[in-house]
């Protein structure tokens, strides 16, 4: 049994908060599906609640890339940020919810994480009461992000333009 202590109810708090601001970036990933795919709520609803959070981030920027005009510069840099970011914050996430922790006397967190892939590998992650705010803004500015990549995405227009595969069944026509 894990006793209540200040410093338990502090890390269970922490804890909570970043789970909690994961949970918005979810929700937000799965309103980005229902909107690029055009899917009724409930159709959409259905469809990521039975997607693992890494195929749902993957689905949305592979959509975008096939429902959109090739990004400038600017907008290429923003939807890698975007993922990178939201994938970094998956691997908080898989922290959070799936190792156990202990609260330390200076406001901290101790995570223990077991990892067997190719090789067993078992770590301490100690995170401040500072990371998890950092953590928590950071979740909050990827969703505003995963916002502004639909709202401003601009739809493929198909052209004569061959460099874009998707054009490429124009040039039947031209033979």
């Amino acid at each position: 049994m894990i006793d209540r202590t200040a410093a338990t109810d502090n890390a269970n708090r922490l804890v909570g908060r970043f789970l909690q601001h994961f949970g918005l970036l979810e929700a937000a990933v799965d309103d980005a599906i229902r909107r690029l795919t055009g899917l009724q709520w409930s159709v959409a609803a259905a469809l990521a609640a039975n997607m693992p959070f890494v195929k749902k981030v993957e689905f949305t920027f592979l959509a975008e890339a096939q429902l959109s005009e090739k990004p400038d510069v600017d907008r290429a840099r923003m939807l890698k940020a975007t993922k990178s970011s939201a994938l970094w914050l998956n691997d908080r996430r898989v922290i959070a919810a799936h190792c156990s922790f202990d609260a330390n006397d200076d406001g901290s967190i101790t995570f223990h994480r077991t990892i067997a892939k190719e090789s067993l590998k078992v770590s301490d992650i100690i995170w401040s009461e500072a990371e998890v705010e950092q953590a928590c803004a950071k979740a909050l500015e990827t969703v505003a992000s995963i916002a502004k990549l639909v709202e401003e995405m601009m739809p493929f227009r198909e052209k004569l333009d061959f460099s874009d595969q998707r054009n490429s069944m124009y040039a039947a026509l031209l033979f």
